[in-house]
């Protein structure tokens, strides 16, 4: 057998040994077809190592050194995060284009500047999510008032789809911000309706649902009658339910004195169930524990909700059962504590 015109089989495998090597070692410090060329400067000292994400996918990470960070590796066409320390910006990345970012250790987002190839996407990326950030502000000035809110979304879907409408952008950068957009905006018109389904809700008695405890027995809200009733809805799977736990609990013990029942009903599913358990075991006898459905998905959540809602949400009810508020605040915002000391 010929291979490479020798034929010591000692020399062959040297051959085919460097050969390999070749391909592992060397071929990817060429620019190939597929390949990212990002450069990043930095401004400023930092002893903070760089890193670049496609969702939780580490795509690469290096200490920078001498302000500059370069990275050769292949990527899918996409968006991609680059972090700094607890900073991070989103970028928009193509395999066989060189991409240089510059920006100041101190802001980020504050000093970015993009250059090469995809700099206008880029670029237009930042001014869109500076003027999302601003929309998100407008919002809260809203103060829940829907037709504020309505006329906010419908001039945000307006005015960031117009700025798509440039025949220079790359197609398929067009294609995935758009999807953004009509995603975020569909999230931002859920809210919208759920608030608008709450505002119709007071006043009203408050929907049947079925619950159950820890010990699997039925529950019923009506054995809370002549009470206020605080309402957690929640899950042992959500973080921002888990953040606001504590709070929860400690509201809990600062009025165990007031006529007010602080109820918890988690939506786990039925597998689900122990893990339940797991979460409530060191809550104190202030905290009443319920789950819906007995652990599938609880049917609170469309009486309360037009299309779907995020968890957790508040509910406060009289003592009649009615419900006061169905878009009660959260537990951490001081709003909550001055509507339970009002009472």
């Amino acid at each position: 057998m010929h291979i490479f015109g020798l034929t010591n089989p000692i020399f062959m495998k040297s051959k085919l040994l460097c050969i390999l090597l070749f391909f592992v070692y060397v071929l990817p410090a060429f620019a190939q077809p597929d390949d990212l060329d990002l450069t990043v400067k930095i401004e400023g000292e930092t002893n903070e190592p760089l890193a670049l994400l496609s969702g939780l996918n580490i795509k690469g990470i290096k200490k920078v050194a001498d302000g500059k960070y370069n990275l050769r590796i292949p990527i899918s066409k996409g968006f991609y995060h680059v972090f700094l320390g607890s900073q991070r910006m989103r970028v928009y990345l193509e395999p066989g284009k060189s991409t240089t970012i510059s920006f100041n250790q101190e802001n980020m987002l504050g000093t970015v500047v993009f250059t090469d190839a995809l700099a206008a996407e880029n670029k237009l990326m930042r001014s869109m999510a500076q003027f999302d950030h601003a929309i998100d502000l407008k919002l809260t000035e809203c103060n829940d008032n829907v037709d504020c809110m309505q006329a906010l979304l419908t001039k945000r879907n307006h005015d960031l789809e117009a700025k798509l409408k440039n025949n220079a952008l790359d197609e398929d950068f067009r294609a995935y911000m758009l999807a953004d957009i009509r995603s975020d905006g569909e999230t931002m018109q859920y809210r919208i309706n759920n608030l608008k389904k709450a505002g119709r809700m007071k006043g009203k008695p408050m929907p049947k649902v079925t619950l159950y405890n820890a010990a699997g027995e039925k529950v019923s809200m009506e054995t809370l009658k002549g009470k206020y009733v605080y309402i957690d809805v929640w899950a042992t799977w959500c973080g921002p339910c888990l953040y606001e736990a504590p709070y929860f609990t400690q509201l809990a013990e600062t009025y165990k004195d007031k006529n007010i029942a602080f109820v918890k009903v988690c939506i786990n599913e039925e597998r689900q169930l122990n893990d339940w358990k797991e979460h409530i075991q060191d809550d104190p006898a202030t905290v009443i524990n319920l789950a819906g459905n007995k652990g599938s998905d609880s049917d609170i959540i469309s009486k309360f909700s037009s299309g779907r809602k995020g968890i957790p949400f508040y509910v406060l009810l009289a003592p009649d059962g009615s419900i006061i508020n169905a878009n009660a605040p959260r537990p951490s915002e001081p709003e909550a504590a001055q509507l339970l000391q009002s009472l």
